[in-house]
């Protein structure tokens, strides 16, 4: 798939989505970059060297492609703020910035951009999927996903762009599948967002590597002792190798079952949490300096529940993955924006003081309950049946208008208004440009490290 796909194979649909998808991901890395990570991951970079041939985006500087794969790669990730797909992992920032990279060092057209996104999307999707039931069945894996599928993802769509034949492609998946990793311990710290740029990166150096001639296990995801033996040890005699092959035909997943694109940045079992916290705000006109209790009810079975059950976030950063940080926050300001999740706000008394009123407890019914009650006892609820955004609101071309406000908000921290429009009517006519050389010069920005932290 990663060599044959042209773009004339493509549905007029998955185009349509798949640049939904570029657009959303170029919006939300600019926004990363403006982050404290990234920019710290710069500053090691640029210590490093490196041959300044691709971009670094909103950081105004060029370095080498898979360095500026791993810092682009953090951007993206940094604010949790990048599609899911199902079964989850962020599919958007392992590959994008990995094609973003040697587009820049190939000068290669947009059609071949576009089709480059779809292969790294489907090859983590069919990865993903082949492993469905057996994470469903056993809950006690500890891989970071997007560490895991990413890297492979990101190796196919470099291998697609750089021209690779078949042995050359499959030594380079085989050496990305060497490359994976990412603990789920670092959820809520800045190294959660390299997992996304470290794929990115390996994924470019495993394409540049194979291209020069240096070889790998062309078995190496499925052999012996390889990809699915290590990740899943014991369990690997479940994973589901036809499941794998054959789900994305001839639907391509993006379409069918769907991606989800975030419109809150946190993580993506918190949004139902943070869609009722929002309605019960804005329908009983709540003020939550009179609350007295807040009662968060969600399966004690829920996949995701011990990750983000963090009753006191030590950061802002770490309140993105928390049930009760981010429920505290709609109750309080009856938004969910990027400041919502600095220091500064997650630090204020009024947070604090509500944050110690909030209590997870469970029940057996499959979705997520919020129960507020008042100082005078009056109680208000609200439940959704799906505890996970992901298993229920797939986008569509109809969600076209949500995406671009969206993209209008977010890319302003890089561009100006002039150049976010025409940002978008580039990305439209991707399949159409001859490079991407003007998008890039509106995403580098300006070098801001001296003034960042």
């Amino acid at each position: 798939m990663a060599l044959e796909t042209a773009i004339e194979e493509l549905p007029q649909d998955v185009r349509d989505l798949a640049k939904l998808y570029f657009l959303d991901g170029i919006g939300v890395l600019l926004a990363g970059s403006k982050e404290e990570a990234p920019a710290l991951a710069s500053r090691y970079a640029q210590k490093m060297g490196g041959h300044p041939v691709c971009s670094v985006f909103g950081l105004g500087y060029k370095t080498s492609p898979p360095m500026a794969a791993f810092i682009n790669g953090i951007s993206a990730h940094v604010l949790d703020y990048e599609p899911l797909m199902r079964p989850p992992t962020h599919a958007t920032s392992p590959v994008l910035p990995a094609i973003l990279a040697v587009c820049e060092l190939m000068h290669r057209p947009g059609k071949e951009a576009l089709v480059a996104l779809v292969v790294g999307y489907e090859v983590q999707a069919r990865l993903r999927y082949g492993a469905e039931r057996l994470e469903q069945t056993h809950q006690d894996l500890h891989f970071h996903p997007p560490g895991v599928v990413g890297p492979i993802g990101a190796a196919a769509c470099s291998a697609r762009l750089l021209g690779l034949n078949l042995e050359q492609t499959q030594w380079a998946l085989g050496m990305a599948a060497s490359r994976g990793g990412g603990l789920i311990a670092n959820i809520g710290t800045m190294c959660k967002s390299s997992h996304c740029g470290n794929a990115a990166r390996m994924g470019v150096e495993a394409a540049l590597l194979a291209a020069e001639g240096f070889t790998a296990n062309e078995q190496a995801i499925e052999g012996e002792r390889g990809w699915v033996k290590a990740y899943y040890q014991d369990h690997a005699d479940e994973y589901d190798w036809g499941a794998a092959k054959t789900v994305c035909l001839p639907t391509y997943r993006m379409v069918s079952p769907g991606f989800v694109i975030k419109f809150y940045p946190a993580r993506g079992d918190t949004h139902a949490v943070i869609e009722l916290g929002l309605e019960l705000r804005r329908e009983h006109r709540l003020d939550a300096s009179h609350i007295s209790e807040v009662v968060l009810q969600c399966p004690a079975n829920m996949p995701l529940r011990a990750i983000s059950n963090r009753p006191r976030p030590s950061t802002g950063l770490e309140g993105k993955f928390s049930y009760q940080y981010c429920l505290a926050a709609a109750l309080l300001d009856g938004h969910i924006r990027l400041d919502t999740f600095r220091d500064e706000r997650r630090f204020r008394p009024d947070m604090e003081l509500l944050l110690s009123k909030i209590r997870l407890d469970s029940h057996p019914e499959s979705g997520v309950t919020v129960t507020v009650r008042m100082d005078d006892d009056r109680i208000f609820q609200a439940s959704s049946d799906s505890p996970m955004i992901h298993l229920g609101k797939p986008v569509t071309l109809s969600s076209r208008e949500a995406v671009l406000l969206k993209f209008r908000d977010i890319a302003r921290r890089v561009m100006n208004t002039e150049q976010v429009e025409r940002a978008i009517q580039l990305v439209d006519d991707l399949e159409h440009l001859a490079d991407l050389d003007e998008l890039f010069q509106m995403m580098v920005g300006t070098d801001r490290l001296r003034d960042c932290c």
